[in-house]
């Protein structure tokens, strides 16, 4: 049996658009070596957690737990970059090479 370890973990994270709440996530815990599937319905903010996730957007509050410290959302960006990326659907390409890309 293998004991899973915490890469970083997300709690008390809201999302509000226009006063409406968007995401309302208690705790969001990511493993090492952990392949994660997210599904749901069109409009139930799976978009919109992945780009919180990536940078891209800003949660109203959120505290991020990377390394056993605890950070909030606007102090978190820097020490808890991770290796990742966010890619759309529909990539936004430049008329280029891909180097340049």
């Amino acid at each position: 049996m293998s004991t899973k370890q915490e890469l970083i973990a997300y709690s008390d994270l809201l999302k509000l658009y226009n006063g409406k709440c968007l995401l309302d996530i208690e705790q969001l815990v990511i493993n090492h070596s952990e392949t994660l599937l997210l599904t749901g319905a069109n409009g139930s903010g799976k978009t919109t957690l992945l780009k919180i996730l990536a940078g891209l957007n800003t949660p109203e509050r959120c505290q991020v737990h990377y390394q056993q410290r605890t950070f909030s959302w606007k102090n978190a960006r820097l020490p808890t970059r991770l290796p990742a990326i966010y890619l759309h659907q529909h990539p936004y390409l430049f008329d280029a090479s891909v180097s340049d890309n």
